[in-house]
């Protein structure tokens, strides 16, 4: 699983100076959810979902987003472990069970900013896709069932609703996602239900280091979901990076279509928040080219490889 834009080590040691008891209740509009968090547990201010920590300080529970479509996704995602990019790595510990009937669960162990670490994990899949990742993180010598069982409780107070139709709707200057003909509609058609990936590696061998950058783009029937990763690894030691799906809300990303641009065709990638990226569009011997740049595209949502297969609805 993933922790989008969650430095957690960081937060764990930052957690320590939260004051402000949990609410009985959290609503978040915007995001389409509300949960029950732990009594008796304080809220610390998070850049994204929300923390908290356990009266002792011993532990820290977080609610994340996270962008898993479905179950399968979502279970794919937990096999692979947990990290941050930051020197957090905690790996599968056992098998993923199932939990309810939109949800998984899982153990985990490993490495925390350089400590060693414990944690239990919940996601859960909302109706429209997305949903929510509840993690409770402590050093091995204090984790136990009962801050397993909190992790669990907190899941299953978890209630999805949609989010205000303005969060989901495409921004008002946003082009029609279709285009109307022509060379962007055969470029629409093309791109239509697939996922477009980018990959950059170097490996400097005999473990001196390099480094990993890798971006998808899920192009879906109305939405599109945008995922950026980036590592920089020197003797095998993780030093920075990020991990960031930036995606809000059952709708993915935001909209996207094809448009013409300079006497060029242009992949355009409208977000929720504004933002606009474009990228001139190339296809040559039977690759395709964003930027000048070759991207890979799979459009089988069953693909052996499960890091090639779009995550659609």
């Amino acid at each position: 699983m993933r922790l989008p834009l969650l430095l957690l080590g960081t937060l764990l040691c930052a957690a320590a100076q939260a004051q402000h008891p949990a609410p009985a209740e959290v609503t978040d509009a915007g995001w389409g959810i509300r949960f029950t968090p732990p009594a008796g547990w304080t809220q610390h201010p998070a850049p994204q979902g929300y923390l908290f920590l356990a009266p002792t300080q011993e532990a820290v529970l977080a609610v994340l987003p996270h962008a898993a479509h479905t179950l399968g996704a979502l279970r794919a995602e937990a096999q692979q472990g947990i990290a941050d990019g930051a020197g957090t790595q905690l790996r599968l510990r056992g098998t993923v069970a199932s939990f309810g009937a939109n949800g998984l669960v899982a153990d985990y162990e490993g490495w925390i900013e350089g400590s060693p670490g414990r944690a239990r994990a919940v996601g859960l899949v909302a109706p429209g896709g997305d949903g929510v990742t509840v993690l409770v993180a402590t050093a091995p010598q204090h984790y136990s069932e009962a801050y397993a069982a909190v992790a669990e409780a907190v899941a299953e107070s978890v209630v999805f609703e949609a989010p205000p139709a303005a969060q989901t709707a495409a921004p008002a200057d946003a082009p029609a996602a279709r285009p109307a003909g022509g060379e962007e509609q055969e470029w629409y058609d093309f791109f239509h239900g697939c996922r477009l990936s980018y990959f950059n590696r170097y490996d400097s061998g005999y473990g001196g280091g390099g480094y990993l950058d890798e971006t998808t783009i899920d192009l879906c029937p109305g939405y599109f979901t945008f995922g950026d990763r980036s590592e920089t690894v020197f003797n095998t030691r993780d030093l920075s990076g990020s991990d960031a799906y930036l995606q809000r809300g059952g709708r993915g990303a935001g909209q996207w279509t094809v448009a013409r641009q300079n006497g060029e065709s242009v992949l355009q990638l409208h977000f929720h928040d504004g933002t606009v990226r474009a990228y001139v569009l190339g296809y040559e011997d039977g690759k395709t080219f964003l930027d000048g740049r070759r991207w890979l595209r799979t459009c089988n949502p069953d693909d052996s490889v499960v890091e090639a297969r779009p995550q659609c609805q």
